[in-house]
């Protein structure tokens, strides 16, 4: 006899609601015994293999050239990754263009009165160099006053 004939025959020969209870039954005691393979898989097998990990010990030996050659990779790829992270940020920025000053916008000397004529080399020299910015008039004929008594008293200034 085959399978699907037996169960003909189960199911011809029963009440049907004595086969619902039995399918129910059978149901009940198969959810059952799935929830009891998953509770015993999480109370018992997950936490024997966490506890194996975790004891589980290792022993690694290096010599010299060994860690020489790790420590170097780990650096060039260290600073790759700086590189690729942070620095390339700054290639991603735009300048922008730069214009053309206008002719009328020039240094506030170029544009003033005429040069006096009186000639005066370290007027010059102080107008040419321009050490702190741009120095206005009277600040220069402070420096150049202040200059011409520290000459005149023999001292040197070093400033």
């Amino acid at each position: 006899m085959d399978v699907v004939d037996v169960l003909v025959l189960e199911s011809g020969s029963r009440h049907p609601l004595v086969s619902l209870v039995s399918a129910c039954f059978w149901v009940i005691l198969w959810v059952l015994s799935c929830a009891r393979a998953l509770i015993a898989l999480i109370t018992i097998t997950v936490p024997r293999y966490i506890y194996a990990i975790l004891s589980y010990s290792m022993t690694l030996t290096l010599n010299f050239w060994n860690f020489f050659i790790i420590f170097v990779l780990s650096a060039i790829a260290l600073n790759y990754w700086i590189r690729f992270r942070y620095l390339n940020d700054y290639t991603q920025l735009k300048e922008p263009p730069l214009v053309k000053p206008d002719v009328n916008e020039l240094h506030p000397d170029v544009n003033t009165d005429p040069p006096p004529t009186f000639h005066n080399y370290l007027d010059d020299f102080l107008q040419a160099v321009r050490v702190f910015g741009f120095l206005e008039k009277p600040v220069r004929v402070i420096r150049v006053e202040g200059i011409h008594f520290l000459s005149f008293l023999g001292l040197s200034r070093t400033c």
